[in-house]
């Protein structure tokens, strides 16, 4: 029995249900590419309408590379990312954490657990904040602490902004400020 043909067929199948599962891009930069996954699983069981993607697992839209240890993608450019969470932002700003809700069509990213946003001469921590890649601000609402790598700083507060086109912080709600010299 020649089994040549099967496989043929059987490759072409996945390949389709591979050009399939990531929706057309609508403009230059829209759609989540996966530059890389070590395993990549169609499995309508555990995650119906999504691609299933194992280790080492790297995305980028536009300007934004993001990576992981395993994620899920979905038809809509959704992606729910676990383990070893990061978004690299430019030449300068990236974010850290444990998992990571982000929407391809909105380029906004929710980012939980052992949050670190660092971008040149500060450190922000945070269990959790949410990051609009287009407008280039972080927001948290749950508590988060800067430190300034210039001036040994440190600021705290349980709501705030960050904008890292301008690199300023806005902080309201039991905000401190701590100089090695005084705190306030």
């Amino acid at each position: 029995m020649n089994l040549r043909p099967t496989v043929a067929i059987i490759t072409l199948l996945i390949g389709g249900a591979a050009a399939m599962a990531q929706a057309p891009p609508t403009a230059k930069g829209d759609r989540v590419e996966i530059l890389n996954a070590d395993r990549w699983d169609f499995d309508q069981h555990v995650a119906p309408g999504a691609q299933r993607l194992i280790g080492h697992v790297r995305f980028k839209q536009a300007d934004a590379l993001m990576r992981c240890d395993s994620a899920y993608l979905y038809q809509d450019q959704r992606v729910e990312a676990f383990g070893d969470v990061g978004i690299q932002q430019g030449d300068t700003l990236e974010i850290t954490g444990d998992r990571l809700t982000y929407s391809g069509q909105e380029r906004t990213a929710t980012i939980t657990g052992h949050v670190r946003l660092s971008d040149p001469g500060m450190v922000l921590t945070s269990e959790a904040l949410q990051y609009d890649m287009r407008g280039r601000r972080a927001d948290y609402d749950n508590g988060a602490r800067i430190v300034s790598a210039r001036d040994g700083k440190t600021r705290s507060g349980r709501h705030g902004a960050y904008r890292a086109s301008e690199r300023r912080f806005m902080f309201s709600g039991d905000v401190r400020i701590e100089h090695p010299d005084r705190t306030s």
